[in-house]
């Protein structure tokens, strides 16, 4: 074997490696990210539509799109047995249309559809994650995975706040944004009393506790008291300290 050969497999090693997650605490983190992506794709291509905090829309979704890209190759270099495959590639095949729409004008009139496509990418995503933690046999994977699902679930709100400001004829809109609100609720009740929360970890959950206070009371208001603007850095700023929870997750 020449030289230049080995030279290529050990750099091809290395990068595998790389991309490889070291734990299942940690491809359950990836998975769980696909989810939220998910939204916040979708989020910000009806941002986009309504003319709403364009250029920060933009720019997020198009970082949206490179990550989902990225998670999705480490999650299958990791995936070993048939069954989680077979759901990792029916994530790839739903992708592959929706990534389409992401390059497409989102008009009023057809926004709905969005809504539909991106619950159609996360429930695939989510099948992932569900079953990425029931094969771990990890204790702190479940509180992982519920940790994952507030990120999801901040995204989804701000996507639902702007389709209800914008006038999106989306017949379960009010349904759906009751039952994000709730789920977020009840998630948070779980997530704050774990015994595996370290001081720092409650500081963090305790702060965005008030935000969320916050955020309910506004986006469950009818008068529409916040602009989408403030209620798209409010829920990326929960999102955001959802992550570095779930990143010390991951380190436990």
């Amino acid at each position: 074997m020449t030289k230049k050969i080995l030279t290529t497999l050990l750099l091809f090693f290395i990068i595998t490696s790389k991309s490889q997650p070291n734990s299942a605490t940690a491809i359950i983190n990836k998975a769980g990210k696909q989810r939220m992506l998910s939204q916040c794709m979708a989020k910000n291509m009806l941002y986009i539509g309504a003319d709403i905090n364009t250029d920060k829309a933009k720019l997020e979704l198009e970082k949206s799109i490179s990550e989902f890209i990225e998670n999705q190759h480490e999650i299958i270099i990791y995936v070993k047995d048939d069954e989680t495959k077979s759901a990792v590639n029916a994530v790839n095949d739903i992708w592959q249309k929706f990534r389409l729409k992401t390059t497409e004008k989102v008009q009023l009139e057809n926004a709905n559809n969005i809504i539909k496509d991106s619950y159609t990418l996360m429930n695939a995503c989510n099948l992932v994650v569900e079953l990425l933690e029931a094969k771990s046999g990890i204790k702190i994977a479940k509180l992982a995975n519920s940790c994952g699902k507030q990120r999801m679930l901040s995204q989804r709100m701000a996507m639902l706040y702007v389709c209800n400001y914008w006038g999106v004829n989306y017949a379960n809109l009010n349904k759906d944004i009751k039952e994000t609100l709730d789920t977020f609720e009840l998630l948070f009740s779980e997530i704050i009393i774990a015994p595996q929360n370290s001081q720092q970890i409650v500081e963090i959950l305790n702060r965005q506790h008030t935000e969320w206070d916050f955020l309910k009371k506004s986006i469950a208001s009818e008068a529409k008291n916040l602009k989408p603007i403030s209620i798209y850095s409010t829920t990326n700023l929960i999102t955001f300290e959802f992550d570095k929870v779930m990143e010390m997750y991951v380190k436990l």
